[in-house]
């Protein structure tokens, strides 16, 4: 979400210095991307996920998402992602075939493309100096528990759940959340004058994300500044589930 923040700024920023709608262009380089089991899982879950955020919140930030050094498997991946996807989204994707190099010259400008898709004798068309990606070592993957501190909130199938936490302004709210399956997530402001349980009726503090994949292999962790003092209610829903009923594991803490 930090990221997509910084991008919409960027976007705003020029449309600003230009007087004209922007958006932006997202290429992405799959080199060196391998078929595996959790190829599958991080399409059918985090990238259907962020995508449906994005297509909520974010609308019309993207232009389109273009793919290039696809591997030969990308259309057993897009056949299982492509469902999955806003129908909003699926038209902007655009999968670049084995000339990419002379197809992307035609959609960006070639001072923002990288120079490491030159050719080993040329300084160019590419000329942005922008370095590859690192492997990110598995040693480096998350391997932390459960908090010991850690509160537990059960949500029925089909049923949402909460806590309420008061804090006062200034401060901060920072939290740590497991969970045993697919969760929606947001952070209201309790109008305790209106004396209601109408989250209509309640100012979202955080977005909302409507589904968001489980179980977490990696915890969600994050804080806010507290903009007012009063109550601020962490609310989950578990209304993508049937039968299954969702085990909320969380650590929230006000700090200075």
């Amino acid at each position: 979400m930090h990221d997509l923040e910084s991008m919409l700024r960027a976007v705003m920023e020029l449309e600003k210095k230009t007087g004209e709608q922007c958006a932006v262009l997202y290429i992405m380089d799959l080199t060196g991307l391998k078929m595996d089991r959790r190829l599958m899982t991080l399409v059918t879950g985090g990238l259907a996920a962020i995508s449906a955020f994005m297509a909520e919140h974010y609308v019309e930030m993207v232009h389109s998402f273009v793919v290039v050094n696809v591997p030969t498997f990308i259309s057993a991946v897009w056949t299982a992602a492509r469902p999955l996807l806003p129908e909003k989204t699926r038209m902007k994707v655009n999968i670049l075939g084995s000339n990419w190099k002379q197809d992307i010259l035609e959609l960006a400008d070639p001072s923002c493309l990288p120079t490491y898709w030159n050719e080993d004798d040329l300084d160019g068309p590419f000329l942005a100096p922008v370095e590859r990606g690192r492997e990110y070592s598995p040693d480096e993957y998350y391997h932390g528990s459960v908090p010991d501190n850690a509160q537990t909130l059960h949500i029925p199938a089909g049923k949402s759940g909460y806590v309420d936490v008061e804090a006062k302004k200034d401060t901060y709210l920072s939290w740590e959340i497991h969970a045993n399956g697919h969760f929606a997530w947001t952070i209201y402001e309790v109008d305790k004058e209106k004396d209601t349980e109408d989250l209509t009726q309640m100012k979202k503090v955080y977005p909302l994300f409507s589904k968001i994949p489980g179980p977490t292999l990696v915890p969600m962790i994050d804080k806010m500044l507290v903009p007012e003092t009063g109550v601020y209610r962490f609310w989950f829903g578990n209304h993508h589930a049937w039968f299954h009923t969702l085990k909320i594991q969380y650590v929230i803490e006000n700090t200075h």
